[in-house]
């Protein structure tokens, strides 16, 4: 390998890097953040009016170690939920409920003394909620993960006058809740009704195509609740963690929500909040923080390249080419902070001056996945300008396009494999391959060439996430791959719904119960955005 010509043009590319970076012609921008407040403005005015619904428990359960399943934890039921009142509680006594499925929303709790018609004192009660078994089985205090502690789910209550009905302030992520009687007034107490006041923009998730087997019908059901789930206030990437609105979370779920709920009022008011958020240097944020107003919170590059594809499909899948022409310059604009870092022979070197994210994994060299995407990104522009009408940039565009395109081929490229190498160390990976295949510097036949190999290649990064592993099923699907496509949703997704998923996992390797990018797998988030797609795909093949 390091005496082929691919090893040669990796060494040639190598020493380039140290040359200088050429200076870059400029592209005129008419970008006008003056505008900023009036992106925020149309964002709010479509704030949506959330639906709410009970959902009540369907039984009670205890949870067992098992080596089969996720995370080695098992629940059994133990009693039906129409027991409940029939209970008396006493100091000490702890139960789990199940609600059948995953939900956001608040708990209710309707409880009374179990004896005589008085309460002495408080009653105090813990309580967690949880989207996985695992998440009530282990103890809160426990944690040992890299972000807050306050993410996890549980709470303690004290309530001093009974009976009553009370219903907890906060909003929860969950399918299993958890109670236990800290210290009751030696009446006992019993829980007359604990239920789910369950919200969203949507409540009914869109029935399965006919033609779908039993399994693909579930997959695609927790896809759309994982979805559902996500869609409150705004789009959020997780509403257990981290409740925010993510570029790159909201791209995904704007192509499953066009082939299910079409709420394309939601993206709308999505892709204005994150124009309204824009930083002062006119770099779309990768996050927003919503509080009084949007506020960017991460600046993440890929992401914000993203912006510009994300805006023309939502112009294509909605025909409201007025957001379009809008935010045109906003999105024109993302490219002017990578020009500056493209050499002589039309490669991108990251600065490192923002995060790349590509995906969850350390070792990922992002050099090549980057340049893809700036090439796939751009052809979106060039895509959304002749849909608006033409723009007199666009030939600069294409060539600039071309020549980032041609520069793959020549320095990076094995026309014996249709391998794509990344980085001096000529890196294999999922995500180069997916991302080439999505901006066309592959053909269809390289393409399926390219994943051949990579099937084949021990060696490769493959994804860690079901994110990257979207942009790979969408290389597939580009490649005509159908029959590959609905494996590999079988087999990955399929994975989640027989550990019992009935929404989707933020970050799921098969065989490692216990990986989380974030040092405890109680902040993975079990119900997240970006995990949805295999819905997009299922309802698009033919």
């Amino acid at each position: 390998m390091l005496n082929s010509p691919v090893a040669l043009r990796a060494k040639s590319n190598k020493q380039s890097c140290q040359q200088k970076i050429k200076k870059q012609k400029h592209v005129t921008t008419n970008l006008d953040l003056s505008r900023k407040d009036f992106w925020r403005e149309r964002g709010e005015a479509l704030k949506p009016k959330l639906k709410h619904w009970i959902v009540k428990p369907i039984e009670a359960v205890t949870i067992y170690e098992s080596s089969e399943a996720w995370q080695k934890c098992k629940t059994e039921p133990i009693w039906q939920s129409q027991d409940l009142n029939k209970r008396l509680w006493q100091s000490g006594d702890s139960f789990i409920l199940d609600f059948g499925e995953t939900l956001v929303g608040k708990i209710k709790l309707n409880l009374c003394p179990g004896k005589g018609i008085h309460n002495g004192a408080p009653i105090r009660l813990s309580l967690i909620a949880g989207e996985l078994p695992y998440d009530v089985d282990k103890e809160p205090d426990s944690y040992s993960g890299g972000l807050s502690r306050a993410w996890l789910q549980d709470e303690t209550v004290n309530i001093d006058i009974l009976p009553g009905e009370y219903i907890l302030p906060r909003r929860y992520s969950l399918r299993y809740l958890k109670i236990k009687i800290i210290s009751e007034p030696r009446c006992s107490i019993k829980f007359t009704d604990i239920s789910i006041i369950a919200e969203g923009v949507e409540e009914h998730i869109p029935e399965p195509l006919e033609q779908w087997d039993e399994q693909l019908a579930n997959i695609d059901n927790a896809g759309l609740r994982t979805l559902r789930n996500c869609m409150q206030d705004f789009f959020e990437d997780g509403p257990k963690r981290d409740r925010r609105l993510w570029l790159g979370d909201l791209r995904l779920q704007a192509l499953v929500n066009a082939v299910s709920f079409k709420r394309f009022d939601q993206v709308e008011r999505s892709i204005w909040l994150l124009a309204g958020g824009v930083f002062e240097d006119g770099m779309v944020p990768g996050a927003i923080f919503l509080y009084d107003k949007p506020v960017g919170g991460n600046r993440v590059i890929d992401y914000s390249l993203l912006f510009t594809p994300m805006l023309l499909e939502h112009v294509q899948f909605s025909d409201n080419k007025e957001i379009g022409r809008e935010l045109f310059e906003l999105a024109a604009f993302q490219f002017s902070f990578l020009r500056p870092y493209i050499d002589n022979k039309h490669i991108l070197h990251d600065p490192g001056k923002w995060w790349t994210f590509i995906d969850h994994c350390k070792p990922l060299d992002r050099q090549m996945p980057l340049q893809a995407i700036y090439i796939y990104c751009l052809k979106a522009l060039i895509k959304l300008a002749q849909l608006l009408g033409g723009d007199e940039r666009i030939p600069e565009w294409q060539e600039e396009a071309n020549a980032m395109a041609r520069a793959v081929r020549k320095y990076h490229f094995d026309p014996k494999t249709c391998m794509i190498f990344s980085g001096p160390k000529q890196q294999q990976s999922s995500a180069t391959i997916a991302w080439m295949i999505a901006a066309e510097v592959l053909t269809k036949a390289e393409g399926k060439r390219a994943l051949e190999t990579l099937e084949n290649t021990s060696e490769a990064i493959l994804p860690n996430s079901p994110y990257l592993q979207h942009y790979l099923l969408n290389a597939y699907f580009k490649c005509g791959e159908n029959a590959k496509v609905e494996a590999m949703i079988r087999n990955y997704w399929g994975a989640m719904v027989n550990y019992g998923a009935d929404t989707f996992w933020e970050i799921f390797r098969p065989g490692e119960d216990f990986f989380s990018p974030y040092g405890d797998v109680r902040n993975n988030s079990s119900c997240h955005a970006w995990s949805c797609t295999p819905s997009y795909f299922l309802r698009n093949l033919k």
